[in-house]
């Protein structure tokens, strides 16, 4: 195998030579990746979102049970072997990591037995603040909080009487809002775990110092109509501003607007009672009852005057029969009669106001058609004297610094992905490249053939017969053996000509030469031309 490959090596060209030592090399390099490839472990994350407490303890942990890890999102995120995280879970929780809270009224066990009053005191009140912190902490929005409690001075003197007070500052996840409802818990929450402790007394702010309550608000949050309606308020106002801004995000794009939606409602219950008469057609009403009375008297006609005071009636003729008719009608109408119950229904809307922020890469043809569509959703009228519904929409250029800030560390994220998986196929694609140079190099090279009908001289200038053409090895000695001659030829020309200035006359050769492969074969293959010149030459000697 030895002798093979130096025989292989000697008869082989430089550029052969070139290519069998880079693919070696590739090689060599290939195997190295491939063994660093595989013992690569597969990462997954192990926490995120971590405070520089809890994830420097966590990383000290890490390297005191020697288990590798790697650090991201500015040391907030702890990625480890994935087959490495289940059991560091288990033994980083059983240990308090990472640290949810703090001690609490765990706190008070570390009391000992000398400890003054005082000192008491403080230990419960930290301990107590402490215990709330957790509470809070543990709400869905909140990523941590921090409680100061301040004890009521309680004194017989009125002057120096204290209530106590409490305030609390809430770290809010990314992208979190804490709503009315939120903070009146958080409030009350304090307020019934301290003492003499009112909603009045407890201010909340968030971490930007913003004042999320100052304890006016504790009165608006008492059951009751008021609160009641700002609640409903609210609700029915976010309701629409969600419909809208989803419709326009659907249009324009996420993050080119903006809205904001006010809203009033009527929550007055309104009962009517409503009595209605119906009478018929001639105002009357129905006829229900008729009584007719008849009366008739006959006989003669009274003589004489009549009584004093009584008025005289033209009567019949004194001594002649009589007769006297009396009738009377008497018709008893009913009147209908009908009774209406109307109850208002509360929550109509009274007024509604939609602005509208759009950013300036909008064109303003489409902001025009968004103030239309706008004013179509609410029902929006442009001849409405009171303007209960109004529409704003202004053209703005917006801010998106955040924005391209996200999108800056998703495409980071994604290049760290497209990087991670080209290095796990890097030593792959590699290996490829390798096989594939030395399937090259070791390619036995195609000598180039001397045409069919072409006649090559023998050394010493003779002809071959006709039928008797060179083929195989002896072919290829032929065709070097031909190169040699001509060069030898015009070599031998070039030197009479510089000797003297004799007349030569070209002798015409019965061969026809390819030249063309001869040359080929003598870049190619310098090594072998010079052997075979070599041993013509040992032959011409003996």
């Amino acid at each position: 195998m030895v002798e093979r490959l130096r025989e292989w090596w000697q008869t082989s060209d430089r550029q052969t030579r070139l290519i069998a030592l880079a693919s070696a090399a590739g090689l060599v390099i290939v195997m190295i990746a491939l063994s660093f490839w595989a013992t690569q472990p597969e990462w997954e994350v192990l926490y995120t979102g971590l405070s520089p407490s809890d994830s420097g303890a966590i990383v000290a942990r890490l390297k005191q049970v020697k288990v590798p890890y790697r650090l991201s999102a500015g040391g907030s995120t702890i990625e480890v072997p994935a087959q490495n995280r289940d059991e560091m879970l288990l033994s980083l929780a059983a240990e308090g990591l990472p640290n949810q809270g703090t001690l609490g009224y765990s706190r008070l066990e570390k009391l000992g037995f000398g400890t003054t009053q005082t000192v008491e005191q403080e230990t419960t009140r930290i301990a107590h603040e402490e215990a709330l912190q957790n509470t809070i902490s543990r709400l869905q929005p909140v990523a941590g909080a921090r409680v100061h409690i301040t004890p009521a001075i309680d004194s017989p003197f009125v002057g120096e009487k204290k209530p106590a007070k409490a305030s609390v500052m809430v770290d809010l996840k990314p992208g979190q809002q804490l709503t009315r409802e939120q903070i009146a818990s958080i409030v009350f929450l304090v307020s019934r775990s301290v003492a003499g402790l009112s909603p009045e007394n407890v201010s909340v702010v968030d971490e930007y110092a913003n004042l999320l309550w100052d304890g006016s608000q504790a009165s608006d949050m008492a059951p009751g109509v008021a609160s009641n309606k700002l609640e409903l308020e609210r609700a029915y106002a976010e309701t629409i501003q969600r419909q809208l801004q989803q419709q326009l995000d659907a249009v324009l794009g996420p993050g080119k607007s903006r809205l904001t939606v006010t809203a009033e409602l009527d929550l007055d219950r309104e009962e009517v009672n409503q009595k209605q008469i119906e009478t018929g057609p001639d105002g009357q009403g129905t006829p229900v009852s008729e009584t007719r009375t008849e009366e008739t008297v006959r006989g003669a006609a009274p003589r004489g005057g009549s009584a004093a005071g009584v008025p005289t009636y033209p009567t019949a003729p004194a001594g002649a029969p009589g007769e006297y008719k009396h009738s009377s009608t008497t018709t008893n109408y009913e009147v209908g009669q009908s009774t209406i119950h109307r109850v208002k229904t509360p929550g109509k809307v009274v007024r509604m106001s939609v602005a509208a922020m759009v950013d300036a890469s909008v064109p303003q043809e489409q902001v025009e058609k968004v103030r239309t569509f706008l004013e179509g959703a609410i029902g929006a009228e442009q001849n409405d004297p009171n303007r209960r519904f109004r529409v704003i929409v202004e053209s703005i250029p917006f801010d998106n610094t955040l924005a391209k800030e996200a999108e800056a560390a998703r495409k980071q994220f994604a290049s760290r992905q497209l990087i991670d998986t080209a290095l796990r196929y890097l030593p792959l694609a590699a290996l490829l490249i390798v096989l594939l140079l030395l399937a090259k190099a070791l390619r036995p090279t195609r000598v180039a053939q001397t045409p069919e009908g072409v006649v090559m001289s023998l050394p010493g200038g003779a002809v071959p017969e006709e039928g008797e053409v060179p083929g195989g090895e002896a072919g290829e000695l032929a065709s070097e053996a031909a190169a040699a001659m001509t060069r030898r030829a015009k070599s031998g020309e070039e030197a009479l000509l510089e000797e003297e200035d004799v007349e030569i006359t070209p002798i015409r050769e019965r061969v026809d030469v390819n030249l063309e492969s001869v040359i080929q074969l003598a870049n190619q293959k310098p090594e072998k031309v010079a052997m075979l010149i070599k041993g013509w030459l040992a032959e011409d000697e003996r």
